[in-house]
């Protein structure tokens, strides 16, 4: 499931944020696989769905998510949880082996 890039060395991204609903395989399914492959299951994964069923949340904790967010309901909101994040994840978490992260103004729009 890891992923190499064209020098051979593998790619892992910092964090990973992942949808519950999505086409060919769900959100779960993948953040079992991560959890389960060896050079990728210490990689972050925060959920993020349209769903608030206390079942998703629970089973998502239960596979070892780090965070469950509820999609914004609008663009305003979507733009804030954006900027949180990248405050959170990029500007003020320790990572082991950060290699993939541009500067946080990278991130911010205008």
């Amino acid at each position: 499931m890891a992923k190499r890039d064209g020098n051979g060395r593998l790619y892992k991204p910092d964090v990973c944020i992942c949808d519950i609903n999505m086409p060919g395989m769900s959100g779960i399914d993948l953040l079992v696989r991560l959890k389960a492959d060896e050079t990728l299951r210490r990689i972050p994964v925060v959920m993020f769905s349209s769903s608030d069923d206390a079942r998703d949340v629970r089973q998502c904790y239960d596979h070892q998510a780090v965070s469950y967010v509820c999609k914004p309901a609008n663009y305003a909101e979507l733009r804030e949880f954006a900027a949180g994040f990248v405050r959170y994840w990029v500007e003020m978490v320790s990572l082991p082996n950060r290699v993939n992260v541009s500067p946080a103004s990278d991130f911010k729009s205008g």
